[in-house]
C-alpha cells in the first residue's frame, strides 16, 4: 500500500508539471525572429549625353534623376530632354518625363592599405510621359509674315522607359559613371547614354 501511494503522488507531481513546460516552450517558439533593417540609399544624377534613336532630329541630350533605394529595391523620377544642335529651321525638342522602380545592386571592393572601391549599378522600367515639339521662327508683322512659315507642332505620348545605371563611387558622398536609356512609345525610339555625375547620401 505504500509502494502504491508513493507512485500515485509521482504520478500527480509529473501532471502539474507537464502543462506549465508546455507553456514555456510555446513561450519560447513564438519570440519573432530579428530581421536586420535593409540599407537605404538617396541619389541624384545629372549628366550630358546622345539622343541616337532620334537621330539627327534632337540629338544633344541631358538627363537627371532622383532616387530612393531600399534593399534591392530602387524608386526614381527623372527627366530625359533632347533637342536639335543646329540652327535650321524648324526647331526639335523631345522631353519624357519617368516614373520608375528597378532593382540595385551596391558593391564594395576592399584593397590592402588603401580605400575600398564602391559601385553602383541599377536596372528600372516604368512609364512616362513623352513631349515632341517642332517651333518654326517667327518675326514681327513688319518682316516676314507669319503665313510663310507652318504652324508649330505639339505632340504627346505615354512611354515605357528603361534605364541602366552604372556609377563608381570614389567619394563618400559623390560618384561619376554612365546611363543607358531607351524610352519606348508613339514617336520614334528614344535610345542613347550620358555620362553623369552623381550625389548620394
Amino acid at each position: 500500500m505504500m509502494a502504491k501511494g508513493v507512485l500515485l503522488g509521482l504520478w500527480v507531481t509529473l501532471c502539474s508539471v507537464q502543462p506549465y513546460t508546455r507553456s514555456v516552450y510555446a513561450q519560447s517558439v513564438g519570440v519573432p525572429r530579428y530581421i536586420q533593417p535593409a540599407d537605404t540609399h538617396y541619389r541624384a544624377i545629372f549628366g550630358f549625353g546622345g539622343n541616337a534613336g532620334l537621330g539627327s532630329l534632337t540629338p544633344a541630350t541631358y538627363i537627371g534623376n532622383a532616387s530612393f533605394e531600399m534593399g534591392i529595391s530602387i524608386f526614381s523620377g527623372g527627366f530625359v530632354t533632347s533637342s536639335s544642335v543646329t540652327t535650321a529651321l524648324p526647331r526639335r525638342s523631345y522631353s519624357e518625363f519617368d516614373l520608375l522602380y528597378g532593382i540595385a545592386l551596391d558593391e564594395i571592393f576592399s584593397h590592402y592599405e588603401r580605400p575600398a572601391d564602391n559601385f553602383h549599378a541599377s536596372l528600372s522600367t516604368g512609364i512616362s510621359f513623352d513631349l515632341y515639339q517642332e517651333r518654326w521662327r517667327r518675326f514681327g508683322r513688319s518682316q516676314t509674315p507669319n503665313l510663310l512659315f507652318p504652324p508649330n507642332t505639339f505632340e504627346y505620348s505615354f512611354g515605357i522607359p528603361i534605364q541602366v545605371q552604372v556609377v563608381y563611387e570614389p567619394l563618400r558622398y559623390a560618384g561619376i559613371g554612365a546611363v543607358l536609356f531607351a524610352n519606348f512609345s508613339g514617336f520614334t525610339p528614344s535610345l542613347g547614354g550620358a555620362i553623369v555625375i552623381e550625389a548620394r547620401y
